[in-house]
Parts: C-alpha cells; sequence; structure tokens
C-alpha cells in the first residue's frame, strides 16, 4: 500500500512539473512566433478523428494520412482503455504480420497488465 501511495505522489509530481514546464516553455516561444518555420514548429495541427455525422463515433480525418479506416464510438463502456499508436509501417508491422507490431505486442501486455480490462 506504502508503495504504490509513493509511486502516485511520484507521478502527480511528475506531472505537476511536466505542466509548469509546458507553460514557462509556451510563454517564450510564444515571444519567438514572428518568423515560424513550418517544417521546425507544427503550426498545421489537424486531429486525427473527429466525430462521423450521427456523432456517436469517432472516424479517421480525411486529413490525416493514417491509411486503415478507423471508427470508435465516442462513449466506452466501463473497464475500457483505449491507447492509440500513430505512425506509418513501423506501427502496422512492416515487414512482419501485424500481430508483431508494436501496437499489437503494447495491447498484450496491457490485457495481462489490467485483466478484466477491455484493451
Amino acid at each position: 500500500m506504502l508503495v504504490a501511495a509513493v509511486a502516485l505522489l511520484s507521478l502527480a509530481a511528475v506531472e505537476a512539473a511536466s505542466r509548469v514546464l509546458e507553460q514557462i516553455v509556451d510563454r517564450r516561444s510564444a515571444s519567438q512566433r514572428e518568423g515560424e518555420n513550418p517544417f521546425i514548429e507544427a503550426i498545421h495541427v489537424v486531429p486525427v478523428f473527429e466525430r462521423d455525422a450521427s456523432g456517436r463515433a469517432y472516424v479517421r480525418t480525411r486529413h490525416h494520412w493514417i491509411g486503415r479506416n478507423q471508427r470508435f464510438a465516442v462513449s466506452k463502456s466501463e473497464r475500457t482503455f483505449r491507447v492509440f499508436c500513430l505512425g506509418g509501417s513501423a506501427a502496422a508491422g512492416w515487414p512482419h504480420a501485424e500481430r508483431d507490431a508494436y501496437p499489437a505486442l503494447l495491447a498484450r501486455m496491457l490485457e495481462r497488465a489490467l485483466p478484466g480490462y477491455k484493451i
């Protein structure tokens, strides 16, 4: 129990520190944005997923380069854990089978670590 509490407090401290650091970096970069270079900083960010016409599911946006037609419900059931792995050929497992790609390996590891959850 003590180990879990220490781990949780450590993660909370790291999260708080990263949020403070993010604010500091945002303030600095805002003052340097006059001559932005689109090859250095992402200024044209588009969402990967958007709601479909019914509003009940997310679909891949037409602007994003993900090759497959991904679709999933907006509301997830209890004990469901969603992880998104973005990438090209490596995320798809190339040159191996999709079951050997890192997203599939991660899913299997999470299923073992989180029994009773849908990954």
